[in-house]
């Protein structure tokens, strides 16, 4: 496998407009209302037993459910909580106008709501609790805009004239790749005091940045090929976390616990470095390759090509367990994650589109959930079928 080449912004966008000259973006048409999965507890049991509907077995599940239907392309999912973000095509009137605009989801009340209006490309959104933050070309060049969703409101975050790209936001810190030095750094903007900071000032391209609480991860190629590094916001010190002379790359962060996909098996391998004991261990050894990990408390999911095809796989840190999310999938990728909630792109049945899978409590037994109904629904954390179950009326 070829080495991870340093960052080009532009390859990124071009990727994406290759993508849609192959499915084709057409006008939007209506989308169905679907049912969001759930956590398992005693309320929604009693809930599935008033409705006497398979349709609320499926949520208390974990069964994946639809968030976009559009027959327009969506990409780049990001979740923070009860909201789902992503880049949305269905306002590209006519297929030589490839214009996305950022649209949010709310878990809670099913409702969708479009967040940027501007005929420029938003894409690449991030979120974390009342910020939405995305990549924006309005001012002719790839700048970084944030959206308040308590006040509706939208701010730049850095509109320098050279390239901002990549954002990540955890709490009251942004931070994103910018190339007003010449080469790639990491800055960090603090949305409480309007301030902004340059991270990394070495020559060489640090790029792709994730961050959590008070740390900040990227990749770096100051050693000759990308390793990952990290910076403690705090003390104002930086860290190498992994310098193999493989690659390491992508790197995604949330409180403890830092993973990334790792080239030094001669495939990607997901790996995971514990801040509080400095350790590193690998998550996967299977010899197809498994890559673009994110991560939240617990969990971590990746895409995985160990069936032949792009599937989503989840990890539970605590049970040191794997499994497959996504069966029966055409091509799903941009996994992320968020509590009990995992979210991706999907080219199911010809569009791409949004999807959603909730991680239900482990083990799940239910007998005669519904008298008549349900003869015996089987549930265990090593799967996401339903056994043995079928709906009599």
């Amino acid at each position: 496998m070829k080495s991870l080449n340093p960052p080009h912004f532009l390859a990124g966008l071009a990727g994406v407009l290759v993508i849609l000259f192959m499915l084709g973006v057409i006008t939007s048409c209506d989308e169905s209302t679907s049912i969001p999965a759930t956590a398992i507890n005693s309320q929604n049991l009693q809930k599935a037993l008033q409705q006497d509907s398979i349709s609320s077995i499926n949520n208390i599940a974990g069964i994946t459910t639809p968030v976009t239907t559009n027959s327009a392309l969506q990409l780049f999912p990001a979740i923070s909580g009860n909201r789902i973000v992503w880049a949305d095509w269905r306002n590209s009137t006519t297929p030589k106008i490839f214009i996305p605009d950022i649209y949010m989801y709310t878990i809670s009340t099913q409702t969708k709501t479009q967040v940027t209006k501007d005929l420029a490309y938003q894409y690449d959104p991030v979120i974390s609790g009342d910020h939405i933050v995305w990549v924006d070309w309005r001012n002719g060049n790839p700048d970084i805009y944030m959206y308040t969703i308590s006040t509706q409101t939208v701010a730049p975050v850095s509109t320098n004239s050279a390239d901002q790209a990549y954002p990540a936001i955890s709490g009251d810190h942004i931070v994103w790749q910018d190339k007003r030095n010449g080469n790639w750094d990491i800055y960090m903007y603090t949305i409480s005091t309007h301030t902004e900071t340059q991270v990394t000032t070495n020559s060489d391209e640090q790029a792709y940045p994730d961050i959590s609480g008070d740390h900040i991860v990227w990749t770096d190629w100051r050693n000759g090929n990308p390793d990952i590094y990290m910076y403690t916001i705090s003390t104002q010190t930086e860290t190498p976390v992994t310098t193999n002379l493989a690659d390491e790359a992508y790197p995604a962060i949330s409180g403890d616990h830092i993973v990334w996909q790792d080239e030094r098996n001669g495939n990607y391998d997901i790996y995971m470095y514990t801040i509080s004991t400095q350790t590193e261990m690998p998550l996967t050894a299977n010899p197809a390759d498994q890559y673009d990990p994110a991560i939240s408390g617990n969990y971590i999911v990746w895409a995985d090509g160990r069936n032949g095809k792009a599937d989503i796989y989840l990890y539970n840190i605590a049970m040191q367990t794997e499994k497959s999310v996504t069966k029966n999938s055409a091509r799903p990728e941009q996994p992320a994650i968020s509590g009990d909630h995992i979210v991706w792109t999907d080219g199911h049945n010809g569009d791409w589109n949004i999807y959603m899978y909730n991680i239900p409590e482990t083990p799940v037994i239910f007998t005669q959930v519904l008298t008549g109904d349900v003869q015996s629904l089987l549930r265990d954390d090593s799967t996401s079928q339903l056994h043995n179950a079928s709906l009599i009326k």
